[in-house]
């Protein structure tokens, strides 16, 4: 017994100590950015660097929030970011629940069948067709170029994404959605969404409460 002990005591300690050093491993790139961030510019640049900070400093920061473009660029990745998002979800969401709904309708398999070519082909092939694309339409050097080239990367991954936990919700449920009073949308937004969502399906049971 007192060998059993000592044997998962041993094996707990290896683990946590091989835990530990993956840990350590996968930190150290962001540790030594940290790092480097609060030392000066002549302890950067010295032929002997180490993690140990003789003067520590916020100039680092100060310049790139304050003498530089940072801001901006952060403030454009967040607006194309955001927008990108939205946009991707909300027509992901519609794309994918009809070509879970109605897989037989020849409009929507050939949307299912261009979205997953669209997936086959390398996205640097597109680089130039985008590139003449927007200049075509004068959109170059706009939240709305990248928002749309993003869109036309993101949109056919997240569609086979969401078609699948879509599948997973029965037709039975929406059906008692319909009977409730709740609109295709409305079972979208407040059943379909929710369910895919949650770690349990949930059961055909009324749907007044919520359409």
């Amino acid at each position: 017994m007192v060998e059993g002990r000592l044997r998962r005591v041993t094996f707990r300690t290896l683990t946590y100590a091989v835990l530990f050093g993956f840990a350590v491993y996968c930190l150290f790139p962001f540790l030594w950015m940290v790092d480097t961030a609060l030392k000066p510019l002549h302890e950067v640049l010295t032929s002997t660097p180490t993690f140990l900070i003789r003067h520590p400093t916020l100039a680092n920061f100060a310049t790139v929030l304050l003498h530089s473009n940072i801001p901006v660029y952060f403030r454009n990745s967040l607006v194309v970011g955001l927008a990108t998002t939205v946009l991707t979800l909300v027509v992901s969401t519609f794309c994918a629940y009809a070509l879970s709904r109605w897989p037989h309708l020849p409009p929507v398999r050939t949307v299912g069948g261009a979205l997953l070519v669209s997936q086959m082909i390398p996205g640097v092939l597109l680089l130039i067709p985008l590139y003449i694309l927007m200049q075509s339409l004068h959109l170059l050097s706009t939240y709305a170029a990248l928002i749309i080239c993003y869109c036309t990367f993101a949109v056919p991954l997240c569609t086979f994404m969401l078609r699948g936990f879509f599948d997973a919700v029965p037709a039975e449920l929406e059906e008692a959605s319909e009977l409730d009073g709740c609109s295709r949308v409305g079972f979208i937004r407040r059943v379909l969404l929710p369910a895919c969502s949650s770690s349990s399906m949930p059961g055909t049971s009324s749907c007044s409460a919520t359409c």
